[in-house]
Parts: C-alpha cells; structure tokens; sequence
C-alpha cells in the first residue's frame, strides 16, 4: 500500500508538476448568472482582468462553437471590469461568454476568458411531462474554478497532491430534477451525498488527487429515477489548463 501511494504520488507529480504561480496582474474571469433562465430572459456576466483596450469585447457562445459562431456581444470600451446584460439566446441548450481581446489590434479571436455554463430552458408552469428515456441532462466536471479562472491544489496527510474539483448538472431539464444523489470513492467520507438545489446545478465540492467510476443517481420530480455509470476524471483538464496558463493556486 505504501509504495502504491508512492507511485501514485510520482505519477500525479509526472502530471502536474508544471504549477503556475500567479502573477502581478489579474487574470481575466467571466462569471454569469443565473444558471438556467428562458428564452430571451436577462443573463448577466460579471468580466475583471479585461486587458483595457477600446475594442476588448465579450460575445455569448453555444457550448463547442468555434470562436467565428458568436452570438450577441460588447465591446468593452476601456473598462478592466464591469457587468454586462445580455438577452438569453431564443434557442435551448449550454451557453457561455467568451472574452477576447482588442479587436481592432489583432483582427483576430485571441481568447482570454471563458465563463461558467448556463442553460437556457423552458421554466414555465405549463411545461409537457418528460417524455419515455433519460432526462435531457448532463454531468459535468470542473477543474477550473469559473468564477476565478484558478485551479485550487493542496496536499493530504499522505502527502499527495490534491485538487478542488466540482461535479454538477446542466441541461434543458435541470429544473425537472428534485435531486441527484453520488455515490463516491469509499475513502471519502461521507461517501455518499444528496444535493437538492437546482439554482447551483446540484453542485458537488470535492477534495482529490485521482479519478474514479461515480455512480450518480438523478431523482426527477414525479418521482422517476436514473442511474448514471459517471467516470469521474479531471486529469486532462488540469493539463489544458496549464497550456492556457490558468494559475494553480495553492490552499492551505
């Protein structure tokens, strides 16, 4: 067991040994809320760390568009940080705001930012019932923390690096959930939780240095339930993010 956590350690070490440390400036972030709204209703994005040019500019995106398939967007005029309003695209399904800098100076897309996803979904009272099959959901997992742009890393008492992850749910019938139940690693404790908000995408917040199978169990509203085999990973995200040069910050 000893030299299984050895090896395990090297191989996380092998990994993730390239820790960016933060630098003098603040790193751009994009955070938006609410996290499902309808059709045409109001979706806000808080932006900081824009680099403040005139032509520095901010565009809604469907998850997995190329950087030419922007939706409505601003230009941010000077402003290093701020609010923007925008209306929800009139089409359902996975959305975020990408930031992108200067415009004018590049003619280019240079990416600098992308915010947390938020769903756009038929919240209605008069909504038809779920048809026969699975719920129009996905889980998600996130090494990077949207709302700061940062990955969060401590050690254990072993000694081995660990990571802030979170694992939520998204989807048009996110809110025709009443809860979602996961089932983690035995060495966790508790090794089981419930999460019961809709408003956080049933957000779960953990603490981990590997990856594992995480039996998720989706519990809708009248009462029918779903079980979903989640392989829970974040090793390539970690790596990713390092390649753009997310800062790794460490706690504790």
């Amino acid at each position: 067991m000893k030299m299984r956590r050895i090896l395990c350690a090297t191989t996380m070490a092998l990994l993730f040994f390239a820790v960016i440390s933060l630098g003098a400036g603040q790193p751009p972030t994009l955070f938006a809320s609410p996290a499902a709204v309808n059709p045409a209703d109001k979706i806000t994005v808080v932006y900081s760390g824009a680099p403040g040019f005139d032509t520095d500019w901010i565009a809604i995106y469907r998850i997995g568009a190329a950087n030419e398939r922007y939706g409505e967007w601003r230009y941010l005029r000077g402003e290093k940080s701020g609010t923007l309003t925008f209306a929800a695209p009139q089409e359902l399904g996975e959305y975020e705001f990408r930031m992108f800098k200067n415009w004018a100076g590049s003619g280019s897309y240079e990416e600098i930012a992308r915010s947390n996803t938020f769903a756009v979904v038929s919240l209605g009272a008069g909504e038809p019932p779920i048809p026969d099959g699975r719920p129009n959901i996905q889980i998600v997992t996130q090494a990077v923390d949207p709302a700061t742009n940062r990955v969060y890393y401590s050690y254990n008492q072993q000694g081995l690096q660990i990571f802030k992850i979170k694992v939520l749910v998204t989807g048009p019938d996110l809110f025709r959930i009443r809860s979602v139940h996961y089932q983690l690693h035995q060495t966790f404790s508790p090794s089981e939780r419930t999460m019961t908000n809709p408003r956080n995408n049933f957000e779960l917040e953990l603490w981990t240095w590997g990856a594992f199978n995480m039996p998720i169990t989706v519990t809708m509203t009248d009462g029918r339930a779903y079980r979903y085999d989640y392989g829970f990973t974040f090793g390539d995200q970690l790596r990713d993010a390092q390649k753009r040069g997310v800062p790794f910050v460490r706690v504790g």
